[in-house]
């Protein structure tokens, strides 16, 4: 059975974008459980802790589902190697491990993904790339990540085509996710 996970951004008791990850909830629901009441996120994240930045970890499908809050902290990146994919993950999957296998490869600290000469996402979070004035995000992506969706209706982000030989254009990338907002865990170019 289809199992999903949501991560979400808690830090020092607030609860970060819940209306983004509700909407992809919804989504999974609609496409893989359309019969089922949909799981209301809301209503699952109680007591929690009210000091300290944590991930709220919620793996869920149409039967069950599971809470965590692990204590986080941002993945120091240094390096990544650019790595060509020939599959889709259009869904916030539990199982990733295509991706870990992958990730697992590489002896740099991060990897970045691309197809078909574009570039798609990391392991763990889509792409912001920096030009000195602009950040811009790839067309092209592995997971559309609630954090890249808010930042382009936010007019923070504008979507373009990103190859591998653009890269020389910008002077940094931002690696986006619900934990790590634009700008917060980049690497220069």
């Amino acid at each position: 059975m289809c199992q999903f996970i949501e991560s979400i951004k808690l830090k020092d008791a607030i609860v970060y974008h819940l209306e983004w990850h509700q909407k992809r909830v919804n989504e999974s629901f609609k496409t893989f459980f359309p019969n089922s009441p949909i799981l209301i996120l809301d209503d699952l994240i109680q007591n929690i802790p009210t000091e300290g930045f944590y991930k709220i970890r919620i793996v869920y499908n149409d039967q069950q589902h599971t809470v965590e809050f692990q204590k986080y902290s941002p993945k120091e990146i240094q390096s990544f190697e650019l790595i060509e994919v020939d599959f889709d993950y259009n869904f916030k999957f539990e199982n990733r491990q295509k991706i870990n296998q992958l990730k697992e490869k590489s002896t740099a600290d991060e990897v970045i993904f691309t197809k078909n000469n574009n570039i798609l996402d990391s392991s763990y979070s889509n792409l912001a790339f920096y030009d000195g004035k602009y950040w811009f995000t790839p067309t092209s992506y592995l997971l559309n990540g609630t954090t890249r969706q808010r930042l382009i209706a936010e007019n923070e982000l504008i979507e373009t085509t990103i190859t591998k030989n653009d890269l020389n254009k910008y002077e940094k990338v931002s690696f986006i996710n619900a934990l790590n907002d634009l700008n917060e865990n980049c690497l220069e170019l």
